[in-house]
């Protein structure tokens, strides 16, 4: 599983928002899937840089190369769906969101995920009351910051304590350390896999695999 910043769309309109736009190339989704990805989160500060039809387009993409995508949708509800899958007689569930900011879906309109702190932690303990293991994953920090504001902690701790086994944080671009907490584990900033305007000496990354 990636988070996946940069929409597949062959639009040229961008959406009204403050810094630079991202587009994916074309054959991103095949790409991913003939590197082993299977799902990749959507929620995220560029998701929506080429508005509803870019985020649409990315999850047409992404679902034609049997890709899954969560964090984002065509609206509320479908952006808010997380992801049951079973593996090895273990269900596991896969929760994507952001911190509120562009894009965000409503009722009516597509976008990504971006819930309140109440309301992220209300569908935490509901989604895991639904699969044996929770995995979030959370696009929130600060930029090219080497370590998490005690805010966050805070929040990823709390994320836990509601139910989640991983807690996976990313737009830091860099990492901004883990650890052990009760019976979870939090990455807190994973680093960029894949950045090209990346910062000299910033490229290090988290990965997490058997």
């Amino acid at each position: 599983m990636i988070d996946f910043e940069a929409p597949i769309s062959s639009s040229k309109k961008t959406t009204v928002k403050i810094g630079p736009f991202l587009k994916g190339a074309a054959n991103s989704a095949m790409f991913l899937k003939n590197h082993g990805v299977k799902c990749v989160n959507l929620a995220n500060n560029h998701m929506g840089d080429f508005g509803i039809s870019g985020i649409s387009e990315t999850i047409k993409m992404m679902n034609s190369s049997n890709i899954h995508t969560i964090g984002a949708g065509s609206n509320y509800d479908s952006a808010s769906e997380p992801l049951f899958v079973e593996f090895n007689d273990i269900k596991l569930g896969v929760l994507g969101f952001a911190e509120r900011q562009f894009g965000s879906a409503t009722n009516n309109n597509g976008g990504v995920y971006t819930p309140s702190i109440p309301e992220l932690l209300r569908k935490i303990k509901t989604t895991k009351d639904n699969c044996d293991v929770l995995i979030t994953t959370i696009h929130s920090a600060q930029e090219w910051i080497p370590w998490p504001s005690p805010q966050r902690q805070d929040i990823f701790k709390s994320i836990v304590d509601h139910g989640a086994s991983i807690v996976l944080g990313h737009h830091s671009h860099m990492p901004q350390g883990y650890e052990k907490y009760k019976d979870g584990y939090i990455f807190y900033g994973m680093g960029s896999f894949w950045t090209p305007h990346y910062k000299v000496g910033k490229k290090d990354l988290i990965m997490i695999g058997d």
